[in-house]
């Protein structure tokens, strides 16, 4: 599993439970923050250098993930691709002109708030986390980082 933008790896860790519960095998990756330009294919890189030993692998991709996992099939064999309210990439496009071409992708209110979501921990719930118990809310917004900004404004290595 590959986490959107702002997250990491830890925000899988109520949905793993419950998958391994119905007999799923799971594995998550986390998209080094550090790197802010790391664009997507450096990332479906670390993805696939990171689920390299699982042959009948599943990914599954979240928000700006979506970018990221139909990278990843030309480097590690893909038995599904499932994009979790996921941006679906347009080829030679970048994210960032997609948004206008296709505004309803997002609530455009959020980014026109006053900071970005992983600063702000009312523009964090408002628009990423207003459908979470409050204490699971507030642990969710500490754990945020800055979102890689490359990914966004990068054209897609997508090709078809």
């Amino acid at each position: 599993m590959v986490h959107g933008g702002g997250f990491g790896a830890w925000c899988w860790e109520r949905v793993i439970p419950e998958l391994e519960a119905r007999g799923h095998r799971t594995a998550t990756v986390d998209l080094t923050a550090e790197d802010q330009a790391a664009g997507a294919a450096r990332c479906a890189e670390v993805v696939s250098d990171t689920f390299a030993a699982i042959d009948d692998l599943v990914l599954v991709g979240h928000s700006l993930a979506g970018v990221i996992i139909p990278l990843v099939p030309a480097r590690h064999p893909v038995r599904r691709l499932i994009f979790l309210h996921a941006l679906l990439p347009r080829p030679g496009v970048r994210v960032v002109d997609q948004l206008r071409i296709e505004p309803d992708m997002f609530n455009p209110e959020m980014f026109a708030a006053r900071a970005p979501f992983w600063e702000d921990e009312a523009v964090a719930i408002q628009f990423l986390l207003h459908d979470c118990p409050p204490e699971i809310a507030r642990d969710a917004f500490r754990r945020l980082r800055p979102e890689p900004g490359v990914l966004g404004s990068e054209m897609s290595p997508l090709t078809t």
